[in-house]
């Protein structure tokens, strides 16, 4: 997991009035590696083997936050006024099933005779 972390701040004097500038920028990121690029094998009711059914993978967010003050001194009076912008942007990619999957869910054979090929019928013993 990465973390970034960015913050500036700025402030300014101008006769009677204060402005105030502040600015975040906040990242995070993870990334996923396969232990191995062999496909997926799944045999039913036995088990399954091979490699994982997700290759690399890769997440990350960002984070912006602006904030501008400004202070006034009016006579007897302080006016304060100001905005605040926030943002984020998230970005995801994880491939399913990348390396492939074979899957071995079973059925009927043919059975086979002494020789160990297949038998026809009852009467050929082949």
């Amino acid at each position: 997991m990465e973390y970034n972390l960015l913050q500036i701040a700025e402030t300014a004097i101008h006769g009677a009035s204060v402005n105030e500038t502040r600015f975040q920028y906040y990242r995070t990121a993870n990334h996923t590696t396969a232990d191995t690029i062999a496909p997926e094998i799944q045999v039913s009711g036995a088990f399954n083997g091979g490699g994982a059914n997700t290759a690399d993978g890769h997440d990350a967010q960002n984070s912006f936050e602006l904030q501008n003050n400004t202070s006034v001194l009016h006579g007897d009076h302080m006016w304060r006024f100001g905005v605040r912008l926030r943002g984020q942007t998230d970005s995801n990619f994880s491939p399913l099933n990348f390396n492939g999957t074979f899957t071995f869910s079973g059925g009927l054979a043919p059975e086979l005779g002494a020789n160990n090929q297949p038998v026809l019928d009852a009467s050929d013993s082949r």
